[in-house]
């Protein structure tokens, strides 16, 4: 529904904070938001986009009895920012079958003028708020059913001719007029507020309840993780290599700037056919988003002016995508560039490790063996293999196999040939930690969620975090034991999901 609301308001290319609507839309259930942000941010469409997400969550399904004289939703703006939104989305309005309508009031010279738009409007109303008490005085308006409130605050670049004492006063007289429209509210309602200044804006912080401010800092970011890549030297197989080694499953896609390097990473992909698939793209082509990527890998890139445009073009259409950076060491500003959009960085070996490497290529046979739309053809090989080879010959048929499909392992010898599981295990054999979490599925709280708190909040890699299990009301998380005891400190008291979580060892059966 994000796409189309963007489409409907002519928005091909979100700003950042646009493309954070719909993860603030559904934030905290009970506390009011403000989000810092001006007009550069691209403020007027992310309130509008966010004000329309809103509705059409909280209304989907529901028949609208309401009218502009008792609305449900409100949007207020000074008298600039409502002329700019009647011009993006009145004109199209007749079209729209998917968007709310919204009754736009203020616009027209006299409260008089806006009668016709009251009685016969939605339960959508965008409003100045000088415009709302004029109504409130003369009746013609109830502010009872409001249940939501989206509030864009003047900013000094919509005033570019006025000097800032005059500025000054128009703030003054808008946080005047809210003061008064909040009283007459019957029960206070969900409020988000869009301010450059959320620390001076004293007066707008006493109407909201508990505000939950988002700074610039917490937006910006982007939630996927980035994967950093820096090598002495780039040949195309190191890209089969990493998604070998880092298990990544489903369509890649590889993002190059050169026709050359683009035709050698193809020539290459051939070869692994087998065992994944991917396209490879040069950076200044259209993004083809209807082939759902799983990853997105970028490779030996030399310019960094778009590259932070063309991720959050991509994060704007497309979640919980993987991001890879692989590059040479002289060229590390790319790295630098990508990293200022992720919350999240984790850095790739020097060089993938070959036993990691025939790992991958073993579990993505498996992954593919799960998915093969021909199941009867490898029950027919199965029972051949159950006639004709014995049972102690049965391993070394699928090892000579696999050997011409992964190849050797090359510098192993027979005595350390054993299975990368067992190895792993032996690596932390002894040394595993359960911890316990007082949040879960209650909260909407997902294993996913849990990984990221980890890594962003207690500094952990995404190998350090073992296993996450998540219960009703906690979550069990399983941790080296080295890393165990500042994982507690960081997480016990944090802020998560409107709550503050309690952090610690869990207890053993016998201890309970």
């Amino acid at each position: 529904m994000f796409h189309t609301l963007c489409n409907e308001l002519g928005v091909s290319s979100p700003t950042i904070l646009q493309q954070k609507t719909p993860e603030i839309a559904v934030g905290n259930k009970y506390r009011d938001s403000i989000i810092e942000s001006s007009e550069n941010d691209g403020t007027i469409i992310a309130g509008l986009l966010l004000y329309l997400l809103r509705e059409l969550e909280n209304n989907r399904g529901k028949p609208d009895k309401a009218t502009g004289q008792e609305p449900e939703r409100l949007l207020i703006v000074d008298q600039e920012v409502l002329g700019l939104i009647e011009q993006i989305y009145t004109p199209n309005t007749a079209v729209r079958k998917k968007c709310p309508t919204i009754g736009m009031i203020g616009t027209r010279k006299n409260a008089r003028e806006d009668l016709t738009a009251l009685r016969t409007g939605s339960k959508c109303l965008a409003s100045t708020p000088d415009r709302i008490i004029d109504h409130l005085r003369r009746n013609n308006i109830s502010l009872a059913a409001v249940a939501e409130v989206v509030i864009i605050r003047p900013d000094t670049e919509s005033y570019p001719n006025i000097e800032e004492e005059g500025f000054g006063e128009v703030l003054q007289s808008f946080n005047r007029d809210l003061q008064y429209i909040y009283k007459k509210f019957k029960k206070h309602p969900k409020t988000f507020l869009f301010s450059p200044n959320p620390e001076g804006d004293t007066a707008l912080k006493e109407l909201l309840y508990r505000p939950l401010v988002l700074y610039r800092s917490d937006w910006l970011l982007l939630p996927q993780t980035l994967h950093i890549g820096i090598f002495p030297k780039l040949y195309p197989g190191l890209i089969a290599e990493t998604v070998f080694s880092q298990q990544i499953s489903g369509h890649i896609f590889i993002l190059c700037d050169s026709i050359a390097v683009k035709k050698n990473i193809q020539r290459d992909l051939k070869k692994e056919k087998m065992f994944f698939s991917g396209s490879v793209l040069l950076i200044t082509e259209p993004f083809p988003y209807k082939q759902e990527p799983s990853t997105i890998i970028f490779y030996e890139l030399s310019k960094s002016t778009e590259i932070q445009q063309i991720v959050s073009d991509i994060a704007c259409n497309m979640q919980f995508l993987n991001y890879l950076c692989l590059t040479t060491i002289d060229k590390k500003n790319i790295c630098q560039k990508l990293e200022e959009l992720f919350t999240m960085k984790n850095s790739l070996d020097e060089k993938p490790n070959p036993e990691l490497i025939a790992a991958g290529k073993i579990s993505m046979l498996l992954e593919k063996i799960r998915s093969d739309k021909n199941p009867e053809d490898l029950q027919s090989i199965r029972k051949l293999i159950r006639k004709t080879v014995p049972i102690s010959m049965r391993m070394y048929l699928a090892a000579y196999l696999l050997r011409d499909a992964i190849g050797t392992l090359p510098g192993i010898s027979s005595r350390s040939s054993g299975s990368i599981k067992r190895i792993r295990k032996n690596e932390n054999a002894g040394e595993d930690t359960t911890l316990f979490i007082s949040i879960g599925k209650s909260r909407r709280v997902y294993p996913k969620d849990l990984s990221r708190l980890l890594q962003q909040a207690a500094g952990l890699e995404s190998s350090e975090i073992l296993s996450i299990k998540v219960l009703d009301n906690y979550s069990f998380i399983t941790v080296p034991e080295k890393n165990a005891g500042l994982t507690v400190d960081k997480l016990n008291g944090t802020q998560f999901r409107g709550r503050t979580i309690t952090c610690d060892y869990a207890k053993k059966k016998a201890e309970i």
